[in-house]
């Protein structure tokens, strides 16, 4: 027999699906092999990240009847990728 003691230190609620989920938004970007992706805010910094940086993200990924399949939010755990990967599979 095994017994846990468990204590809760925090709570993340996740993500609300964004509301044009079923469809890219008319001002989205698309790439050629039709990836629309749009920028919903903004970096202030003044730093930007090369081809050859690796960066560190959240990432969340809905269908598009609203539900969430992946998160890093709710895992608490961000993805580390290649900036160069990134942009070729962008295409």
């Amino acid at each position: 027999m095994l017994v846990f003691d468990v204590e809760l230190l925090s709570f993340t609620s996740p993500p609300t699906a964004p509301p044009d989920v079923k469809a890219p938004p008319s001002d989205a970007k698309k790439t050629p092999s039709g990836l629309a992706h749009k920028v919903i805010k903004p970096g202030t910094g003044s730093r930007r990240p090369t081809a050859s940086s690796s960066v560190t993200v959240h990432y969340s990924g809905w269908t598009t009847d609203g539900k969430m399949f992946d998160s890093s939010v709710t895992t608490g755990q961000p993805a580390s990728l290649s900036v160069e990967r990134s942009d070729s599979r962008l295409d």
